[in-house]
Order: C-alpha cells, then sequence, then structure tokens
C-alpha cells in the first residue's frame, strides 16, 4: 500500500525524492497524508490496526511453543521500529515545508 500511496503522489509538480520533501504533506493534501499516517501506524503495530493483530499472533504462538526469548528480542525490535515509524509520521505532519523539488 506505501508504494501505491508513493506513487499516487507523483504529479506534475511533485516528485518526491527525499524524506524532507514528504514534510507538511498533510496540510497540503490531507486525504495522502492521512492514508501515509495510516499505513505507518498500522506497519507499527498499533493496537485497532491490522499489524498488531498479525505480531500479537506471532508473539502468542512463539511463547506458547516456548521462545521466550525470541519473543523477547521482536518486543524489543518492534518497539525500535515503532519509533522510527512514528518518527516520520511526524515528519510529514508536524514540520513546516522546508523544500520542494522542482
Amino acid at each position: 500500500m506505501g508504494f501505491a500511496i508513493i506513487m499516487s503522489s507523483v504529479t506534475l509538480n511533485f516528485y518526491p525524492k527525499y524524506l524532507v520533501e514528504w514534510s507538511g504533506v498533510v496540510f497540503s493534501n490531507p486525504i495522502l497524508g492521512s492514508m501515509f499516517i495510516l499505513n505507518f501506524l498500522a506497519v507499527a503495530g498499533i493496537p485497532p490496526l491490522a499489524g498488531f493483530y498479525a505480531k500479537f499472533a506471532v508473539l502468542t504462538t512463539l511463547v506458547s511453543a516456548g521462545f521466550s526469548y525470541t519473543a523477547f528480542i521482536l518486543v524489543l525490535l518492534s518497539c525500535l521500529s515503532c519509533f522510527y515509524y512514528i518518527r516520520l509520521i511526524k515528519i510529514m505532519s508536524f514540520m513546516p515545508v522546508k523544500y520542494k523539488s522542482q
């Protein structure tokens, strides 16, 4: 879904190449920005979205099979990746527009 959102944003005037170019996309195109945010939250595993249920199923399977250390490492890495996804959301929704490609 992420690639479809990126490809739908390519128009005659906007060819995003760097992450900084996505700053303020929520203000310029609210539908595109909200779809991006929803996609990032789903991949990060926030509870009401589908990514959470997939991660929860994997974790419960690991714990029930006796792989508690692997499940613990998975939780730590999931928290780390969630930090980076929330950072992308912050850049896209709360930072002012700094750079636009020509």
